[in-house]
């Protein structure tokens, strides 16, 4: 690891690989591996996908196939099995992602401890849905206070219909969206996948500690959201790829009347376990999560793709990633963060 983090301080020396010595004439023909090639191949290795990759990283897609090539061509070796269903590392592939991802986050920190001297000021506008709304509330204004205190975060909830129309008329710098979402012209970055679980009034007998079938939802009154957002997408989802078609009861939009119409008896609902867990002894419920499959919800950073984000979008955005990932030591949201969420809050520890 240690050479592979000179190499890349190094610009004008080219990676080491397969631990053998490179041959006059191997060293000269070379191409030249930059930081943002690593960057490139890591993004892909996560998502598994190039147009998934281009979209986060704003950047077409060929010209990332291109890097991908221009880094295997250089280091000599495959790092990709390309198949239908999107991009795999290869075994040289998944140690050479273990090797770099340290070295780049250390780099990461290095150039923001340096250009860290200028405070940030200004003001940040943040889109969240209403169950994300007290958390986030909460913790960028504790996080600001402490690390921007010229810097003004202003967090306000909305529908996903809602946000998304804020972010393309430039209402809003940021959303957080619940996936999966439809193509967006957006710069959608992946922090985390939360649990979703059943509801229903404590006398039903759910149990945290005995997981239904999802297939058992076809038996069961369920209230639902409308389609095509948030739970509703990630249920429907579900029910095809299990050959089954859900008993819905009920549509509504608001999780809030979902949990009491659920804790009158009225029918089953499904929701984060985050959310059930705060409420379930209060509202008498009972919950269970899912097997088979298990079922969570995707959330999503967007951010507009038309313009640069400036230091303080950079600062709020941050401090959103570093807050996801002091989120998952709470076992009650017990949710799982994704790479590119932990190498964007570690790129900005001090």
């Amino acid at each position: 690891m240690e050479d592979c983090f000179a190499a890349i301080l190094n610009f004008d020396t080219p990676l080491p690989w397969n631990n053998r010595p490179m041959t006059a004439d191997e060293g000269s023909q070379s191409k030249m591996i930059d930081i943002k090639h690593l960057r490139i191949f890591l993004c892909v290795a996560e998502v598994k996908s190039l147009s998934r990759a281009a979209d986060l990283m704003r950047r077409s897609q060929p010209s990332l196939s291109q890097a991908v090539r221009e880094i295997e061509a250089s280091l000599q070796t495959t790092l990709f099995h390309r198949t239908g269903r999107g991009m795999e590392l290869t075994a040289e592939g998944e140690a050479f992602a273990r090797a770099i991802a340290e070295p780049l986050s250390a780099l990461d920190r290095a150039i923001y401890r340096a250009s860290n001297n200028t405070e940030v000021s200004g003001r940040v506008t943040i889109a969240v849905p209403p169950s994300l709304g007290p958390w986030a509330t909460k913790t960028l204004s504790a996080t600001t206070a402490r690390q921007h205190s010229a810097l003004l975060i202003r967090i306000i909830e909305g529908h996903p219909l809602h946000m998304i129309e804020w972010l393309q008329k430039g209402e809003v710098d940021l959303a957080l969206l619940y996936g999966p979402v439809q193509k967006l012209h957006f710069k959608l970055t992946p922090l985390f996948s939360e649990p979703l679980v059943l509801i229903a009034k404590r006398s039903a007998g759910l149990d945290p500690a005995k997981p239904i079938e999802f297939r058992e939802l076809s038996r069961l009154p369920l209230i639902l959201p409308s389609r095509p957002y948030g739970i509703r997408t990630v249920v429907d989802l579900a029910a095809e790829q299990s050959g089954i078609r859900i008993a819905l009861f009920l549509e509504s939009d608001s999780g809030s009347s979902m949990r009491s119409i659920a804790s009158e008896g009225l029918g089953y609902a499904i929701q984060p376990q985050s959310v059930t867990i705060a409420n379930a002894e209060q509202m008498q419920l009972s919950w269970a999560p899912f097997t088979n499959p298990v079922l969570e919800r995707e959330v999503i950073l967007a951010e507009p793709s038309d313009r640069a984000p400036g230091r303080a979008v950079e600062a709020a955005t941050s401090m959103l990633a570093a807050a996801v990932c002091e989120l998952e030591k709470d076992p009650a949201w017990a949710i799982s963060v994704t790479p590119v969420c932990r190498r964007l809050s570690a790129s900005r520890k001090n």
